[in-house]
């Protein structure tokens, strides 16, 4: 049961920080046309990471969550890993997710965990812009 786990929360993390990964080399080839110190580099790229997290990652975890429910197939993503991804900074995919599909939407634990993920990230975006200004 533990390969499970691993299978569905190591997949889209690694892709999310390749990604993340890929946008920090590309910008750091542009760092002389932007006349940025690599800190605020390092920032975008989080920022970016996250974007991805919630318009892509999230909401195609939920997606495939519901289709393999929709096919009472057993290997479907477990509720740990779709909660940890939403308190990972993917909460407003989350929201947007669980009322596009209508999955997930009437346990507690979820929409708990939508509130705080969301003032998560409402804390992590007011930090950065007390940082940059």
């Amino acid at each position: 049961m533990r390969s499970i786990y691993v299978k569905w929360f190591c997949l889209p993390l690694t892709g999310n920080l390749l990604f993340t990964s890929a946008t920090l080399f590309a910008l750091q080839q542009y760092t002389t046309l932007l006349e940025r110190s690599p800190l605020t580099l390092w920032h975008l790229g989080l920022l970016l990471s996250l974007l991805v997290q919630n318009l892509i990652v999230v909401p195609m975890l939920y997606w495939f969550d519901k289709r393999q429910s929709q096919r009472k197939n057993k290997q479907r993503i477990p509720e740990r890993v779709l909660l940890l991804f939403t308190l990972m900074g993917g909460a407003l995919g989350a929201i947007y997710a669980q009322q596009r599909f209508r999955h997930k939407t009437q346990k507690r634990m979820f929409r708990v965990c939508n509130v705080l993920g969301v003032a998560m990230l409402a804390t992590w975006i007011y930090g950065a812009w007390q940082y940059w200004l």
